[in-house]
Parts: structure tokens; sequence; C-alpha cells
């Protein structure tokens, strides 16, 4: 688990920004534009910092205390993708 945080955290910083998660997802080869990603960066990002630390990125995996847990996202229509 702390590898794949690590994966989105490129700076070492010990959270990820929303620049950082843009770009771990075109890395893992998921090329959505920022205004399509906004959305489910907010809802992990469950203290409105900013940033996900690692308890929110931990969240998005097995779930946690925003309520997120087992909840597909939608994916954006092929016709809404860049």
């Amino acid at each position: 688990m702390i590898k794949m945080f690590k994966y989105f955290d490129i700076y070492d910083r010990g959270s990820v920004n929303f620049n950082d998660f843009v770009k771990a997802m075109e890395k893992i080869g998921l090329y959505y534009s920022p205004d399509q990603l906004q959305p489910l960066f907010k809802a992990y990002d469950s203290d409105g910092s900013g940033a996900l630390d690692y308890k929110e990125f931990s969240a998005i995996i097995f779930g946690g205390e925003n309520g997120i847990k087992g909840q597909m996202v939608k994916r954006p229509s092929a016709s809404n993708t860049q």
C-alpha cells in the first residue's frame, strides 16, 4: 500500500496534491481532463486541505470514514475524454 502511495507522491512530500494526482493517473494510463478528475479528487480529500495524505489515500483503496468504500467511480463517456 505504501508503495502505491509513493507512486502518487512523486515529490515525496507525504501528500498528493491535485497536479500529482493528475500526473500519476496519466502514468497508469488514465487520461482525463483536470475538470473530469477534480470532483474525484475532492471526494477523497475528506479534510478539504487540497492534498491527499496517506490516510485519505488509504480510504480510496480500502474505504474509510468518508463513506466511499465499495463505490464505483463512474467513468466519463468516450465523447467527454481527451
